[in-house]
């Protein structure tokens, strides 16, 4: 087990969250999809490729580090994707280089609910297949939580290809990505900011 910490960046609190919502993981991770997928190809492949940097990072997907949009092929994100047993991925992002490799993370967000036992094993088959077709050393696997609770390390220790990664740090690190990659708007922020409050 891992974990995924530190202080990246400074969170942009230029927008207001919106203060009638109470996120749920589906309307969380429906969110981030949608976000993600806004727009043409090359807006969708620039936010899909810093959502990959802020959630993975340079150093456990070496290939990103000096990656530009110019080098994807083409990119997609899928929130509540079915595994092979019928259980919903929350969600899941990749994106396939020039030269055919892909790279992608698949994400396991939770909100006040605990991981269920042999629900993150039965995710990583299903990655490997169509229509992601991730290998497992080119993908992470991340548990999203506010905390790293006792029973979620518990849980952790006993999927080695599982890292934990706190709300907090993804939203800063994906504001500075996005802020970096010049591919962000203002609802995709005040959705950030919103989520700030009520997923950390």
């Amino acid at each position: 087990m891992s974990h995924l910490g530190g202080r990246d960046a400074a969170i942009c609190f230029d927008q207001l969250p919106h203060a009638w919502a109470e996120l749920l993981e589906p309307q969380i991770t429906k969110a981030f999809a949608h976000f993600l997928s806004a727009g043409g190809n090359a807006q969708r492949a620039a936010r899909i490729l810093a959502f990959l940097k802020a959630t993975v990072g340079p150093a456990l997907l070496p290939a990103l580090q000096q990656m530009s949009v110019k080098d994807i092929r083409s990119a997609a994100s899928q929130a509540e994707a079915t595994s092979g047993d019928r259980r919903r991925i929350d969600l899941i992002a990749w994106l396939e280089r020039r030269d055919g490799q892909r790279l992608g993370a698949v994400i396991e967000a939770k909100v006040g609910h605990h991981i269920t036992e042999g629900q993150l094993r039965s995710y990583e088959g299903p990655a490997r297949q169509d229509p992601y077709r991730l290998e497992p050393k080119h993908t992470a696997f991340l548990v999203v939580a506010p905390a790293l609770t006792r029973p979620l390390a518990r849980q952790l220790r006993g999927h080695p290809n599982w890292l934990f990664l706190p709300w907090r740090v993804l939203i800063m690190r994906l504001d500075s990505e996005m802020t970096a990659a010049g591919c962000d708007d203002d609802d995709f922020v005040r959705f950030r900011r919103t989520l700030w409050n009520h997923a950390a």
